[in-house]
């Protein structure tokens, strides 16, 4: 693996990479980009916002553009719902999707993707849809932000979240790469905390951590539901993406049910159209369950997109479909990624095993 990232210039520059997405068994495949925020070309926003400590910064413009560009060289794009639609032996294409309802979806992405010709999909969280409310990780970033203590005691103000996930008993506080990688590990662990419990464990960290934990004051604005109507407009697709952003394996069946069931038909009736699409909120094998894709099956979904890498082929499960999201804007970089993503497996029968997926998915 080290040695082809090592070499992925080289074996891209020698059309290694193409000669392998031409080959027969590459026929009927698609590959999905997952967003969530960008920003403004050259990465302008991103030097000039303070330490996010974890918090989604976005993809700069340029960096987005070049992706795109790459990906329009080697695969058709499409509308995620047509994914499932094609023939088995259709040319390679590929799908957008953005998770989350930032605004600069609206703002900065949808025109580029617009000159592009290139369809896409934002995925919702319906109860945050047009107000100002933070995400979890987001108040943790701002109280971490905030804090000026030295480290924080885990072992004392979360016990039972150390205990479970294996937590340091103290995380150093002291820089800015500290913060950093003490909201990584946070939020690792609280992703997979039972949704009723997040918000207890929050209170208590800040506390700890000597800092306010605050409800709302985005710095990144959310869609509000005039602008999601635009977008409708304008071609885009708009799928649900539960009402709170929970993890639905810490849920029950009437709890899934209500996060799935809620959030597609409130969707529906804001756009007055059906809703063909589901993403998983994090996205990973541990954030999925059995509860979950029935509760997706019963909301009229046709398909559901986690965050496992991969692609989608003839006859994968469409309640679990993978995507990959793309890091840099280097045309060699994006075909390391994508020649990973053509030859991964495809994701496990048993849901529940696996790594933990990157914040806000």
């Amino acid at each position: 693996m080290m040695l082809e990232k090592l070499f992925s210039p080289l074996l891209h520059a020698c059309g290694w990479y193409r000669r392998r997405w031409r080959r027969p068994e590459a026929r009927g495949t698609a590959l999905v980009l997952v967003y969530h925020r960008v920003a403004p070309a050259g990465g302008r926003a991103a030097r000039s916002e303070p330490p996010g400590y974890g918090v989604e910064r976005g993809v700069p413009l340029d960096v987005l553009e070049a992706q795109l560009r790459f990906m329009r060289r080697h695969a058709e794009p499409l509308p995620l719902s047509q994914l499932l639609r094609r023939e088995p032996d259709a040319a390679p294409a590929f799908g957008v999707s953005f998770d989350d309802g930032y605004a600069d979806n609206l703002h900065l992405a949808a025109p580029l993707l617009e000159s592009l010709r290139i369809p896409a999909t934002v995925f919702l969280n319906t109860d945050f849809v047009g107000t100002d409310r933070l995400f979890w990780w987001e108040r943790l970033g701002e109280a971490l932000r905030a804090s000026r203590a030295e480290s924080l005691d885990v072992a004392a103000c979360a016990p039972e979240l150390r205990a479970r996930w294996s937590l340091p008993e103290r995380l150093p506080l002291a820089s800015d790469a500290q913060r950093e990688s003490a909201h990584w590990q946070l939020s690792m662990a609280l992703m997979r905390t039972p949704p009723a419990e997040i918000e207890a464990a929050l209170r208590a960290l800040a506390g700890a951590a000597h800092a306010k934990l605050p409800e709302r004051g985005r710095a990144a604005p959310l869609l509000d539901w005039d602008q999601v109507r635009e977008l409708r407009r304008r071609g885009f697709e708009l799928g649900a993406h539960t009402r709170s952003h929970a993890n639905l394996a810490q849920l029950d069946a009437a709890e899934c049910e209500a996060e799935v069931l809620g959030s597609v038909e409130r969707l529906a009736a804001e756009l007055d159209a059906p809703v063909a699409t589901f993403a998983y909120p994090y996205g990973g094998p541990e954030h999925q369950s059995e509860a979950a894709r029935s509760a997706i099956a019963r909301s009229g979904c046709e398909a559901a997109f986690t965050t496992e890498l991969g692609a989608v082929r003839p006859g994968s499960d469409p309640l679990r479909l993978p995507r990959m999201g793309l890091t840099r804007g280097w045309s060699f970089a994006c075909a390391l990624k994508t020649d990973r993503a053509l030859h991964a497996a495809p994701p496990g029968a048993a849901i529940g095993a696996g790594g933990a997926a990157g914040i806000g998915g």
